[in-house]
């Protein structure tokens, strides 16, 4: 905002990761003119500072209904694990995931009906379905052997009230 002392000029430095936030220092100045010379308005003096802003890991953008509700699909995946893994705010909302196969339809038992909807602001939350949440037997053996290629298939979020950061799977 006007008048503070990084409302000019801000340069940050490299991130540091500390548990689950990222420190991001940065050198800033409260105006565009040299350090230490007076201002054109003859108001004030050009100082300079170090800040700090801080943030979640792996939270720099998220995806976001537009309203209070929105879906995205993603592009065909090919899992690699045996589970689904958001990193997700979904505190005072809820997020469900549906996998959906090669034909384009809702794979039986990963629906969005029976995926148990996730409530909480969690940097890795495993997406569960009324069935469970390990997927092996649907994505098949590329997991233990990796040469092989496992099933593709699509995953449809369901956000409401809820910001998804990422995923892996």
């Amino acid at each position: 905002p006007e008048g503070a002392f990084d409302e000019g000029v801000v340069m940050p430095m490299n991130p540091i990761t500390v548990d689950d936030d990222v420190y991001l220092f940065y050198y800033a100045k409260n105006r565009g003119e040299s350090w230490g010379e007076p201002t054109t308005d003859g108001q004030s003096v050009t100082t300079s500072s170090l800040g700090l802003a801080k943030m979640r890991r792996d939270r720099w953008v998220s995806l976001s209904p537009v309203g209070d509700v929105g879906t995205v699909t993603s592009s065909v995946i090919c899992f690699a694990n045996n589970e689904l893994h958001v990193n997700v705010n979904a505190a005072g909302g809820s997020l469900r995931a549906e996998l959906i196969d090669y034909d384009g339809k809702p794979v039986a038992g990963y629906t969005l009906d029976e995926c148990v909807p996730i409530t909480s602001d969690s940097m890795d939350q495993v997406v569960t379905w009324k069935d469970g949440h390990d997927l092996t037997e649907l994505i098949g053996t590329a997991v233990h052997y990796p040469p092989e290629v496992s099933r593709a298939m699509r995953i449809k979020f369901a956000l409401e009230r809820a910001h998804l950061f990422s995923f892996s799977c």
